[in-house]
C-alpha cells in the first residue's frame, strides 16, 4: 500500500504572520522561508498523526482487494473513486454500490457491500487505487493542539535548520500536543 497527495489543501492552518508572531520574528524577508516551515511542519504532523488537517485529495494504491480498507488518513470525507485493473489487464471503476463506506472509524473502512464481493484483480503491483478527500473543511475546525504542534515544529526548524536531517522524529513537546489526534490502525 503507498500513499500520495494529489492535491494538496489550499491552505496552511496557521498563517506566516501567525508564525512570525509566535516566534517574535520581526524580520518580514523570513516570511517565505516561514511558510515553507509550515508546510514541512505540518506535512510531518500528518504523517506522525495518520491525518489530513485540512482538505486535500488522497490516493492510496494496493496490491490487490484487502477484506477491507483501511485508509491512511483521517478524517475520510468522501471517497472519489475505487479503481482497479481487470484479469484481462483493463482499468475499471467500481461502482459505489458494491462498497460501503464507514466515515466514523478512525481510520475510515471500506468494506463489500452487502451482496457483493471485491473483483478479481489482474497480478500487478499496484492493482487497486482508491481515491479520496480526507482532512477537515476549515482552518476553523483544527483543533488549537495540532496548530501550536505545527508552530512549534515549524520555530524549531527555524531555530536549527540542520537539526533533525537525517531523523524523522518530532521534539517532545510536539508530540504531546499530536497524541490526541493520533489515529491507530
Amino acid at each position: 500500500m503507498s500513499l500520495t497527495i494529489s492535491v494538496p489543501p489550499g491552505e496552511e492552518p496557521i498563517t506566516a504572520e501567525e508564525q512570525m508572531t509566535w516566534s517574535r520574528i520581526t524580520d518580514g524577508a523570513d516570511a517565505a522561508v516561514i511558510e515553507k516551515l509550515i508546510k514541512a511542519a505540518r506535512e510531518q504532523c500528518e504523517f506522525y498523526t495518520g491525518r489530513a488537517f485540512l482538505t486535500q485529495t488522497c490516493v492510496e494504491r494496493f496490491h490487490c482487494f484487502p477484506c477491507d480498507f483501511e485508509l491512511d488518513r483521517a478524517p475520510v470525507q468522501s471517497i472519489t473513486s475505487i479503481t482497479y485493473i481487470d484479469t484481462d489487464g483493463a482499468e475499471q471503476t467500481l461502482s459505489p454500490a458494491a462498497y460501503d463506506v464507514d466515515l466514523y472509524s478512525l481510520p475510515a473502512r471500506i468494506c463489500p457491500a452487502y451482496g457483493y464481493t471485491w473483483p478479481v484483480t489482474y497480478p500487478r503491483q499496484n492493482a487497486v487505487v482508491v481515491t479520496y478527500v480526507a482532512g477537515w473543511a476549515s482552518v476553523d475546525d483544527v483543533p488549537e493542539g495540532v496548530k501550536q504542534a505545527i508552530s512549534l515544529m515549524a520555530d524549531f526548524k527555524f531555530d536549527n535548520p540542520t537539526a533533525g536531517s537525517a531523523d524523522t522524529s518530532l521534539p517532545c513537546d510536539v508530540t504531546g500536543l499530536l497524541h490526541p489526534y493520533k489515529v491507530y490502525c
